[in-house]
């Protein structure tokens, strides 16, 4: 960091400054979804749906979170929790009717128990 800036942010002058961003930023960066239509989903404890917009995503109702991304631009989130439990019933009731195809690695059995 600059003297300057050191001095107007009432920090130590050389302090060490660091680029950093959320985990829907980055996990957008990563996936490379920085233009828009490109989206990425995250099923897990909560589930999200986010994008790369170029102007911000205004919900009066709160449903989509207007965050900005790690480029610049806008990342528009929709958040749902207790997305694990709904991924891990649609497992179970969907694996228990499929057969693996590989008979080495599923020895012939289901890929769960019915």
């Amino acid at each position: 960091m600059t003297a300057a800036a050191a001095a107007a942010l009432g920090l130590p002058a050389g302090a060490l400054v660091a680029p950093g961003s959320g985990d829907n930023q980055m996990s957008a960066l990563g996936a490379g979804a920085v233009g828009e239509g490109a989206f990425v989903a995250s099923l897990g404890t909560s589930g999200t749906l986010f994008g790369a917009s170029g102007a911000p995503v205004v919900d009066a109702s709160g449903g989509i979170a207007p965050f900005c991304d790690a480029t610049g631009q806008w990342l528009p989130l929709l958040c749902t929790m207790n997305c694990t439990l709904v991924t891990e019933e649609a497992r179970r009731r969907a694996c228990c009717t499929l057969v693996l195809p590989d008979p080495v690695l599923a020895g012939g059995r289901r890929c769960c128990a019915p």
